[in-house]
């Protein structure tokens, strides 16, 4: 053989912090890609054996990120076999990534091929979080970036985040990071003038 492979891995847990990463506790999981696995075991190794500077925290590191690996292979592995979840993860990348556009229910409805009721059931079975939260959240992280930049006015960033008014989009931006958008951009750095 020349050199050992770990082919599957064991995860056995008393606490949660594995199962917070739906990882199937306490029996046998192959993972899709056991040469990633491979690197991110001798890695944490390395990290174990080396006792560098701030090892306790890279290691804790390294093994979420074995974690998260191997949940995004058992994920990528139940797509492959559900062409519904598939199609979900698809239209939820389109809206999160085109978060300016209009997003209603009809029209994510559509791209899954789906009724209203349907399709809310499947999203939070595939996300375990609802459309319109996501999607909101996604609008206020781009104009929490877009509000660092002084060229860009408080209703320009409202509506290239998608919010067809200025009056919703401070009430949800308050709500979310618990100051106004001209409020968030003078904390920030991005204005100085205090404009907003």
């Amino acid at each position: 053989v020349g050199s050992f492979r770990n082919s599957y891995v064991h995860f056995w847990a008393e606490q949660e912090t594995p199962a917070r990463y739906h990882l199937p506790l306490n029996r046998l999981f192959y993972p899709a890609d056991p040469d990633l696995l491979n690197r991110q075991v001798k890695t944490l190794q390395e990290e174990y054996l080396l006792r560098g500077e701030y090892g306790a925290e890279m290691e804790d590191l390294l093994l979420r990120r074995l974690w998260i690996s191997c949940a995004r292979q058992l994920q990528k592995r139940d797509s492959a076999t559900d062409p519904l979840r598939s199609q979900f993860q698809k239209m939820r990348l389109a809206m999160l990534s085109q978060c300016e556009e209009e997003w209603d229910i009809h029209r994510m409805c559509r791209l899954v091929n789906m009724g209203k009721s349907q399709f809310y059931h499947y999203y939070r079975h595939f996300f375990d979080a609802s459309p319109h939260d996501e999607l909101l959240a996604a609008r206020i992280d781009r104009a929490k970036n877009l509000l660092t930049n002084r060229a860009i006015q408080v209703q320009q960033a409202a509506a290239l985040c998608g919010f067809q008014n200025v009056c919703h989009f401070t009430r949800h931006f308050r709500a979310v990071c618990g100051c106004s958008p001209g409020g968030y951009r003078r904390r920030s750095g991005g204005d100085h003038e205090g404009k907003g």
